[in-house]
């Protein structure tokens, strides 16, 4: 290797019969040559790295040559891994799982979000979490806390998948923020790139844990947030972070796009003890709705599927309580909201 040069090695197998490098918990130490493995030198041993749990083979021998900073340090979350650091930084600070798995579609009112792997490699979320507000962190793979709408947790590159908030709380509705983590080995108040993974914030500055995002370089400052009205859409690149890279897609509050040929209407209304919500517009699709009371709190969750040009469901008002209510109906990526009086 002449200097900046790089070589990219296939660890097959060895005079020892190891085939190949650990998958899930390993270590790696890099030896100036074979006369003594046993070295604590930092003559003998030029490099060490250690992933997926502490004291790995060798860790203690790459701490005493100074090329590893502690022997419980590792580098979380799924490889390949990469070094961020320069040529004298050592330990697991300085190694990221970097594969971009990035927030796609964000619509707070209906707890749904979308993820996409911008990467070349397969990637699982099944281990993967959400924060969404302080002591909330809903697992991906838990389907008590995350409802998979379509798509599958096992990402391909290019792949993605959409999700349903279930845990308490759900996805905020009005100036929130979320944040996306690979593992949570290193819990969730961390600012470490390594289990970082994306991060955004809507409606105000200064959403929960947004210093972290920024310091992990998944935002781009506290101040910056989405403005406008849900649902939220990432235009960016696979690399792109901040506010600058995401716009607001909704509609108007009654009707959809005034080309799409889609009118939602509630009779009666005001309303004492029912409703009909009526759809109507060429093959209405799949219609995920939601009826809000006035503090923004979910009474009813249903999702349908229009058969036709005219899709109509009934509300029973029997038990609900005087008031103005919020009926959402979320066609084609897009919410059409309506305002609902229950009562004389």
């Amino acid at each position: 290797l002449s200097p900046d040069e790089e070589v990219t090695l296939d660890v097959t197998s060895g005079n020892q019969g190891v085939t190949a490098l650990p998958d899930a918990n390993g270590g790696l130490g890099l030896f100036l040559d074979n006369s003594d493995f046993g070295s604590n030198s930092g003559d003998q041993v030029l490099d060490y790295l250690q992933w997926g749990a502490a004291d790995q083979n060798r860790a203690s021998q790459g701490v005493a040559a100074g090329r590893w900073d502690d022997v419980n340090n590792f580098v979380p979350g799924e490889a390949p891994y990469n070094l961020i650091g320069g040529v004298t930084d050592i330990g697991a600070s300085f190694w990221i799982d970097d594969t971009p798995i990035r927030l796609l579609e964000i619509t707070p009112e209906m707890d749904e979000v979308v993820i996409r792997n911008f990467g070349s490699v397969d990637r699982d979320l099944t281990n993967y979490f959400f924060c969404t507000l302080a002591g909330i962190y809903p697992n991906l793979g838990n389907p008590s806390e995350v409802e998979v709408l379509s798509g599958d947790l096992n990402l391909s590159p290019g792949e993605e998948v959409s999700l349903r908030v279930l845990s308490s709380g759900g996805v905020v509705d009005v100036d929130g923020s979320i944040f996306l983590f690979s593992s949570s080995l290193l819990g969730f108040n961390n600012q470490n790139p390594a289990v970082t993974r994306d991060f955004a914030q809507w409606g105000a500055p200064d959403g929960f844990r947004v210093e972290n995002a920024v310091v992990t370089n998944r935002w781009d400052s506290n101040e910056s947030f989405i403005a406008g009205t849900a649902p939220f859409s990432y235009t960016g690149e696979a690399n792109d972070v901040g506010a600058t890279f995401w716009e607001a897609t909704a509609t108007s509050s009654s009707n959809l796009d005034d080309n799409s040929g889609i009118q939602v209407k509630l009779s009666p209304n005001p309303a004492t003890t029912y409703t009909q919500l009526s759809i109507e517009g060429a093959q209405v699709g799949p219609v995920h709705i939601r009826m809000l009371d006035a503090t923004g709190r979910e009474v009813l969750s249903l999702h349908t599927h229009g058969q036709s040009d005219l899709l109509t469901t009934d509300f029973d008002l029997s038990g609900l309580a005087n008031g103005v209510y919020i009926i959402q109906a979320l066609i084609d990526g897009e919410i059409s909201s309506v305002r609902l009086m229950v009562g004389e």
